[in-house]
């Protein structure tokens, strides 16, 4: 039996699928922020802060295709991309070992079964 990884595409429709778009507050960065659509997905991290270098670090160590993250990993337009900027150096990192983000925030905050229904019910 051969398996055969979902591309990025596949687990983006997922994700959209149980994490709605729309639930998201307007001007809230949510979907996927990196990555080549096409590429095969493996193993995927799960983080809040896809720029946090410990995650980062992680994603790389263990050579995951994706991070999913609460947090969007580019908030406002990159307006330079520079390694002596420990944010942007992050961001080249992950690019440079071909690792994709996808970011859900308020939407993930609003979805049934989501951050509220979890917090609410804690």
């Amino acid at each position: 039996m051969v398996l055969v990884s979902p591309s990025l595409t596949d687990l983006v429709t997922l994700l959209d699928t149980l994490i709605p778009p729309a639930l998201a507050m307007e001007g809230d960065p949510i979907g996927l922020q990196l990555g080549d659509p096409a590429r095969p997905v493996r193993s995927v991290l799960l983080a809040l802060d896809a720029s946090h270098s410990r995650v980062i670090e992680e994603a790389i160590t263990k050579k995951v295709d994706l991070v999913i993250s609460h947090h969007a990993l580019i908030y406002r337009p990159l307006k330079k991309l520079l390694t002596t900027d420990v944010y942007q150096k992050g961001i080249q990192q992950l690019i440079r070992h071909d690792i994709a983000v996808f970011a859900a925030h308020t939407n993930w905050d609003i979805a049934v079964g989501g951050v509220n229904d979890r917090l609410a019910k804690l």
